[in-house]
Formats: C-alpha cells, sequence, structure tokens
C-alpha cells in the first residue's frame, strides 16, 4: 500500500511531491520498525530465532535441515546441470533457489530466462523496472511465487498494465 502511494505522489501533478514522497516513506519506515521490532509475533521470532529467520519465516531453516543436507547426499553433476528432485517436501519454498533445485543450472537458468521474456518483452522506463525490482525483492522473501496460479494471473495483468503505460506517456 505504501509503495502504491508512493508512487501516486511520484506521478501526480503535485508540486511539493518530493516533500510528501520523503515524509511517506519516513513515516512508512517508522510504522514498519514499530510493527516488526516493537511488536507482535514478528519480534518474537526475531529475538528467539534471528532476523533471517524472521523475515524468511523460517525457510531458512528449511533450506538449512532439508534442502542442503540432500543435495550433499544424493546429487551428482547431472543433478547440478539439470535438477533431479520431485519432492515437494525437500524444496526450501524460497523460489529462485528451489527454480535451481528442481531444474538444475541449466534448466533454471533457461527458466527463468522464457519467464522474462514472457512476461518484460518490452522496454519498461526506470518505474517499471523499480516495481519489478520491488516484487523480485517480495519473491524472495515470501516464497510460492512460482506455485500458486493466481500469481500468474496478477503477473499476466501486471504485464498487460506495464504494456498499456508504456503506449501512454504519463503526464507530468
Amino acid at each position: 500500500m505504501l509503495f502504491t502511494l508512493g508512487y501516486l505522489a511520484y506521478v501526480s501533478k503535485i508540486p511539493f511531491k518530493r516533500t510528501l514522497l520523503v515524509v511517506a516513506i519516513l513515516i512508512g519506515l517508522l510504522l514498519a520498525y514499530y510493527f516488526f521490532f516493537q511488536y507482535g509475533i514478528f519480534n518474537s521470532i526475531r529475538q528467539s530465532d534471528g532476523l533471517l529467520s524472521a523475515l524468511l519465516s523460517f525457510r531458512d531453516q528449511l533450506l538449512l535441515e532439508k534442502t542442503l543436507p540432500f543435495i550433499q547426499e544424493s546429487w551428482g553433476w547431472v543433478n547440478y546441470l539439470f535438477g533431479g528432485v520431485s519432492d515437494f517436501d525437500l524444496r526450501s519454498q524460497m523460489d529462485i533457489i528451489d527454480v535451481f533445485f528442481f531444474w538444475g543450472i541449466l534448466g533454471g537458468a533457461f527458466y527463468l530466462f522464457i519467464f522474462l521474456k514472457l512476461f518484460l518483452p518490452f522496454k519498461m522506463n526506470t518505474t517499471g523496472w523499480l516495481f519489478i525490482s520491488f516484487l523480485a525483492f517480495i519473491v524472495l522473501l515470501a516464497g510460492n511465487f512460482f506455485v500458486y496460479s493466481f500469481v500468474a494471473l496478477f503477473m499476466v495483468t501486471l504485464k498487460l498494465k506495464l504494456e498499456e503505460s508504456m503506449r501512454t506517456p504519463l503526464k507530468q
């Protein structure tokens, strides 16, 4: 929500939009600090298991306890190139890692290349790249991005909106 409000402030004709944008970012950071570091379950997880476990919702422990031991015990060089696991219980639930876990280095690189070509076949402006970068950061933290079909519908809608915004220039 804060990202959307910041984007709207960025593209609007408000004369003091930089000030408004800075104030919105500061308020967002203060609220995030209070919510994540002073209150609630995130704070208790952070205090007991660390910041990384809190940010990744214990997916770092899945990686260390299930995924990496399986790779060390079972994989050969062919698996590193092409993957070779079909058991979903072994995945780390961090999708960038899981893409390479299931399809290996070559298959994962090919998958990500095709994914980017299908969803970003056009030139984007700075705002588009900022939005996609923010989305990629969320994917790294949230997990299960490539698993759910609803995400694909969202990505198609996002692609269509980005293409539309490229055809119609913003009024500054």
